[in-house]
């Protein structure tokens, strides 16, 4: 909760950077499974489908213990939970060091998930409690660098990594620096010092008969499905079907999100000049038509849409988040969040990329793009009936 005792942004922001590195932590392994997708899946001998299942159960994972952080928080602060996070999701990482069979690889992600899941809503209190409430909007800008910048630092640290150890200890060295950086920040960091006080201020029920809610499930869930979906399944795609060599694909991966963080701190301003509800459309026809490209295209036009695709989804969150605010009231945005959330994350994180595993099994991931790109275009549809005004 922001306060009127909480310093000014430039004295809050030592503290501000230590949560963004918190979420940095718990966002890098989950896009750290991506680039080693392709070992993992040779050495544990999955099928394509079998290997994209692993991100459903870390989507699972995630989605079960956000929804159920508000639990937690109502007994421990803030602060605690966010650090519990990234100690538990070391802890389970470092299990990878035992994994030999399929079985084992996806109880092992699943305890990651449960971990990491509780983060974000803790996080984002904690970040609350930094700032002054005219300090918010940096505040979430900085924050939201984390997972912009594990986009790009992911395949780049694969890249290197591999060519010292196997992704066995890639995710256990990550799992050791997530343990110490949890540690340092339930014994060192600021904010986040109240549990959850109260019941939630609106039914869960009278928000679920509500078609408006699972509108945004769908728009926010494609949203994330477009952010994650892609760069998960890209380095089978580009490495199998392709004919692109590893090295060279986790470099086109990289590239195509270096420019997402600067994207995203534009974004905002975009919305407000366009109306939250065009700029929403703009990206879900544009992203279907990027999509298209990744899912037919070679060479440089292949390229090009694997670039275009990730900056349109940085673009979209600031958007399509407002357009949520718009749709319900002040007492109704924290539940309305967290029922969506968990559910556009199990769609976004887990079913898209195993979609698209079944169509690569199949002998086309190909088509599992051209099927993401006509999702998108059947959103517009459900975009028309999330009208600005609330109720």
């Amino acid at each position: 909760m922001h306060t009127s005792s909480s310093p000014s942004f430039s004295k809050a922001f030592p503290w501000v950077l230590f949560v963004t590195l918190i979420f940095f932590i718990n966002y890098l392994p989950r896009s750290l499974v991506s680039p080693l997708l392709v070992p993992m899946e040779a050495e544990l001998n999955m099928s394509h489908s079998q290997a994209t299942g692993l991100l459903l159960l870390l989507s699972a994972g995630f989605s079960v213990s956000m929804a159920l952080s508000s639990v937690l928080s109502r007994v421990l602060a803030h602060r605690t939970v966010a650090a519990l996070s990234a100690v538990a999701g070391g802890l389970a990482l470092g299990t990878f060091a035992f994994v030999e069979t399929r079985v084992q690889a996806g109880a092992a992600i699943l305890c990651f998930g449960l971990s990491a899941g509780l983060y974000f809503p803790s996080g984002m209190a904690t970040l609350a409690g930094l700032v002054r409430h005219k300090d918010w909007g940096k505040a979430i800008a900085v924050h939201e660098l984390a997972p912009n910048v594990s986009f790009i630092a992911a395949p780049l640290i694969a890249s290197l990594a591999l060519v010292f150890m196997s992704w066995r200890e890639v995710l256990c060295l990550t799992g050791a620096v997530s343990f110490v950086l949890g540690l340092m920040f339930l014994f060192f960091g600021r904010g986040g010092e109240k549990q959850r006080e109260g019941n939630l201020p609106v039914s869960c029920r009278s928000l679920l008969v509500r078609p408006r809610l699972w509108l945004f499930v769908v728009l926010i869930g494609l949203s994330i499905g477009g952010e994650y979906a892609p760069f998960s399944v890209l380095p089978l795609y580009l490495v199998n079907e392709k004919g692109i060599p590893f090295d060279t694909t986790n470099s086109v991966l990289s590239a195509s999100r270096l420019a997402c963080p600067f994207v995203v701190l534009a974004a905002g301003i975009v919305a407000d000049r366009l109306g939250t509800k065009t700029a929403v459309r703009l990206y879900l026809i544009f992203h279907g038509v990027m999509l298209f490209g990744v899912g037919l295209a070679s060479g440089m036009l292949l390229t090009g849409s694997i670039i275009m695709q990730a900056l349109l989804t940085a673009f979209v969150f600031p958007a399509v988040f407002k357009l949520l605010a718009e749709a319900f009231t002040p007492a109704e945005q924290a539940t309305a969040m967290s029922l969506i959330m968990p559910m556009a994350a199990v769609l976004g994180t887990g079913i898209i990329p195993a979609i698209l595993g079944m169509c690569g099994d199949a002998g086309s991931f190909g088509a599992g793009f051209i099927a993401m790109g006509l999702m998108n275009f059947a959103a517009l549809g459900a975009l028309v009936k999330t009208a600005g005004s609330r109720g």
